[in-house]
């Protein structure tokens, strides 16, 4: 058989290219011609005309040449109906509101004609913690499937939290230091809710003329001081190599946006509330808000949301509420769509478009009344995964106390999104560390008065479990201040914190006698230790005794970290919980004869 000399295969596919060409030069305006007045979609057909006539330029490049991965290549830049691949990019449309071109044209018809894209470049955060880097791949909200793999990073951060609206709660601590964090092992530390990132923004850009901060003034004074502050905390963690994330209570507005007579009805409902669900502005606000703050502060590794509270007494120039205000009476399956309405809205925004961490915290959400798993899973069912989305839950199923809200959270290891759990070293209900009062092992290992005694050591391994969050100082309110003496407090932080590093496995008795009852307090290593645990577990023993009376049902919250009160309160224990009232009553009156 002759082999056909491939020099003659060159010639004729370069001649019949040629003669393509010149065909598809003199034909193409021959056989298309656009109709006056027609647009855009009907180019299309020119094009479609254009590259028929061209289809000889193909023999250069047969499709065996690529196989199948130059198929899966081209589809991959397919833009279906906007199902782009994540290495291309839509940008976000710019979001400026347009004059006033009608007297009855609202700001929502201003603003509302701009369609949101989400920014779908590569994410990537770098050099973030000692624990490695963040490299994140995203497209604009691609979901999974329940039981996805969870690939969130291990975190473990900690937050000073100042007492709010206290001016002398300002906690001397070494744990607001970020080389010491570090050198704990933390990869991250979490700014106090009276630093909320969010309160940094004053819309001059996305609002030009709104002069929500008026030069000069004394809203103009605090936000330029406000910014310092944010400014001097994120570049103290930063240099050491830390994650900064910031502590935000949402929905949180500048008052005079709110109140502004041109934005205002816009924003608000018939009750004057911030409407998310009903008045499209708002989404584009907070948006305008979180883009402004990231711009800003660069160094932001991502937020903390609260929306269960809203703390305004740092803030006295903003005003605001949580999203489900007015909204209260809805039914379960009602708050549950609403909820995860939001939290999506915020994953897209922060997640997805800018690329930064967020955790989002159940306190008051999920919690309490709604304290279930299958609550929280019918929430966050409804949300896609994100490798830098965490949902963060407390221990307990609501306070940090020792009663029924102390149970065991049962939404911890549930679900298909990342938890972080959320641990207090200073609670506020049991003295703060005023006194003796160890609770590493009943954090760890459940508390013994609870029925099913779980603690961490019982989730530790879910998949769903990737950060402990310690709040080293500052729980709830005012007082009582320690100026520094910090042993329980100490103990508390450290041997957590050594126990989620080493990942449960070393037992926290363990954990407190060998690494660091000795690292802390040298002379009492060996037996002074193990003294010391013993101390504090009984000091643990007496505060259940004498502050929650488990043997009477309970005796009320009768102190506290901001109140010590208990004399209203004996009365109404004597008359409650007596085991013969009427017997006593004889008593008395017999005395009183």
């Amino acid at each position: 058989m002759a082999i056909e000399d491939p020099r003659v295969s060159v010639r004729w596919l370069f001649l019949s290219t040629l003669l393509g060409v010149i065909l598809g030069l003199v034909l193409a305006p021959l056989l298309y011609t656009q109709p006056q007045g027609q647009g855009h979609s009907d180019s299309i057909s020119s094009t479609a005309t254009a590259s028929w006539l061209l289809l000889p330029l193909g023999a250069f490049f047969p499709s065996h040449r690529h196989g199948r991965r130059g198929e899966a290549e081209a589809g991959s830049r397919r833009d279906d109906k906007g199902d782009q691949d994540v290495h291309t990019s839509a940008q976000p449309a710019t979001l400026q509101p347009q004059p006033v071109t009608s007297q009855h044209e609202t700001v929502t018809d201003r603003l509302g004609q701009h369609e949101q894209h989400h920014d779908t470049h590569t994410k990537v955060v770098t050099s973030l913690s000692d624990q490695g880097t963040f490299p994140v791949v995203s497209r604009a909200d691609p979901g999974t499937v329940p039981g996805a793999m969870i690939r969130n990073k291990r975190l473990l951060l900690d937050k000073v939290m100042l007492n709010p609206g206290d001016d002398l709660g300002f906690e001397r601590t070494k744990y607001a230091d970020p080389e010491v964090m570090r050198d704990l092992g933390y990869s991250g530390m979490v700014a106090s809710g009276d630093l909320s990132f969010l309160l940094a923004a004053d819309f001059s850009k996305a609002l030009p003329g709104s002069n929500l901060f008026p030069k000069s003034s004394p809203a103009s004074a605090w936000i330029a001081a406000f910014r310092s502050g944010v400014k001097q905390f994120l570049t103290r963690i930063r240099k050491t190599g830390l994650l900064a994330l910031g502590h935000c209570d949402m929905m949180v507005l500048p008052r005079a946006l709110v109140e502004h007579p041109l934005y205002g009805p816009e924003l608000l409902d018939a009750k004057g509330r911030i409407d998310f669900y009903g008045r499209p502005l708002v989404k584009w606000v907070l948006a305008q808000q979180i883009s402004e703050v990231f711009g800003l502060f660069p160094e932001i590794s991502g937020l903390v949301v609260r929306i269960g509270e809203t703390y305004l007494y740092d803030s006295p120039f903003h005003t605001g509420h949580s999203p489900l205000a007015g909204r209260e009476e809805a039914s379960r399956e009602e708050q549950q769509i609403l909820l995860a309405h939001f939290i999506s809205f915020l994953r897209d925004q922060v997640c997805v478009r800018h690329g930064r961490i967020l955790i989002f915290r159940t306190w008051e959400t999920f919690d309490h009344r709604a304290a279930t798993a299958e609550y929280y899973i019918n929430v966050t069912d409804r949300i896609p995964q994100h490798e830098l989305l965490y949902f963060s839950a407390k221990h307990t199923r609501g306070d940090f106390l020792r009663d029924s809200q102390g149970l065991f959270n049962a939404q911890l290891g549930q679900g298909k999104h990342a938890q972080i759990i959320e641990v207090s070293c200073q609670r506020a209900y049991e003295g703060k560390g005023a006194f003796p009062n160890y609770i590493g092992d009943g954090v760890i290992n459940g508390f013994a008065e609870l029925q099913d005694r779980k603690g961490l050591k019982h989730v530790i391994n879910a998949s769903q479990i990737r950060g402990l969050w310690t709040w080293s100082r500052g729980d709830g309110w005012w007082g009582p201040y320690l100026k520094g003496n910090e042993l329980w407090v100490d103990l508390h932080v450290q041997v957590l914190s050594s126990w989620w590093r080493l990942r449960g496995g070393m037992s926290e008795e363990d954990v407190f006698h060998a690494v660091v009852c000795p690292r802390l307090l040298p002379p009492l290593a060996g037996q002074g230790c193990k003294r010391l645990r013993a101390l504090g577990l009984a000091a643990a023993n007496a505060t259940l005794r004498t502050h929650y009376c488990p043997e009477v049902n309970g005796c009320g919250g009768w102190i506290r970290d901001d109140r010590l009160g208990g004399l209203d309160v004996v009365g109404w224990v004597l008359q409650s919980h007596t085991s013969d009232i009427a017997r006593w009553e004889g008593t008395m009156a017999i005395k009183g004869e």
